[in-house]
């Protein structure tokens, strides 16, 4: 039987088809008649600086601090209330006991937490905190397992809010700060 030429065009298209499949899916390009490159020599491994490989430096709470962190692994602030002297100076400690969430404990006014929260989605740079007059103190973005301080001079008297401004968390994750009369 002899090929037609209709035939071997078939057949080659069948080919062509089938080994550019193969190389789209991860097979392997036919050999090129080259000859085989000359030896490299790799650069030993070296290790990076001994900056680069140690964790970020612990931030430490202060004897005096209010400390605070979350429950556990759930958006909730294990103290619902803080207080201090209107006037006073303040340090707030926030333990991120969590193994996999970011927190952070922002100070606001009565009644904005929840404005300043989708604010602050947009405030990723900035730990998600908004620049705005309804924020009184607030720590940066704490990583899990890391701590973070807040020092501020505690507001006039009345009473206050603080909330986790990390996206979502803020719909259970607040509680009261009270400046109390001095």
């Amino acid at each position: 039987m002899r090929p037609t030429m209709m035939g071997l065009m078939v057949f080659s298209g069948i080919i062509g088809v089938t080994l550019m499949l193969s190389l789209a899916c991860g097979g392997a390009a036919p050999p090129a008649a080259t000859t085989a490159p000359a030896a490299t020599v790799r650069p030993a491994a070296t290790t990076p600086p001994a900056a680069a490989t140690q964790p970020p430096a612990a931030v430490a709470c202060a004897a005096d601090a209010r400390v605070i962190g979350p429950v556990g692994e759930t958006l909730k602030f294990d103290k619902e209330k803080l207080t201090a002297k209107a006037g006073s100076a303040v340090t707030v400690c926030f333990k991120n006991i969590s193994t996999v969430n970011q927190h952070n404990w922002v100070l606001v006014k009565q009644g904005t937490k929840d404005t300043v929260a989708v604010a602050g989605i947009a405030a990723a740079a900035t730990g998600y905190v908004p620049v705005s007059p309804d924020v009184l103190a607030k720590t940066a973005l704490v990583n899990a397992g890391q701590n973070g301080v807040a020092t501020f001079t505690a507001p006039a008297a009345g009473k206050y809010q603080y909330v986790c401004t990390f996206p979502g968390h803020n719909a259970t994750m607040f509680g009261e700060f009270e400046a109390t009369t001095p």
